[in-house]
């Protein structure tokens, strides 16, 4: 029960991050695509017993969907496994902000880095 719980104010917190940024509309939709292809991976392997680090394979399995609007403004960088890792998204010309921001979300410690998101405390 205290792992339930645990997990459910770690994925509020990120829902609330991603909420709070609205200077960066787009970044925010990143983040947005970056939790479902999170969740997504954790289903294929669940499923198939082994990590991708491709979109195309998750949506072929039934566990993702992500827009084709989407995926024109952003591609997407899966890099996890049996410890963790990250998700890397990074602009196209076709984000109206410019290409090459990148929004990275680290799957250890559930935080994102990188274009729209809020500079750490000092």
């Amino acid at each position: 029960m205290e792992l339930d719980i645990k997990k459910t104010l770690l994925i509020l917190i990120s829902l609330l991050m991603i909420a709070g940024c609205d200077k960066y509309p787009y970044a925010s939709e990143a983040r947005k695509v970056i939790l479902n292809i999170t969740r997504a991976s954790i289903m294929y392997y669940t499923n198939e017993k082994e990590w991708t680090s491709e979109i195309d394979e998750l949506e072929r399995s039934g566990h993702l969907d992500v827009s084709r609007s989407m995926k024109l403004k952003w591609t997407f960088d899966i890099q996890l496994s049996g410890k963790g890792g990250r998700i890397i998204a990074t602009s196209t010309e076709e984000m109206p902000e410019g290409a090459g921001h990148q929004v990275v979300y680290d799957v250890n410690t559930r935080m994102f880095s990188g274009y729209g998101t809020l500079p750490p405390k000092k």
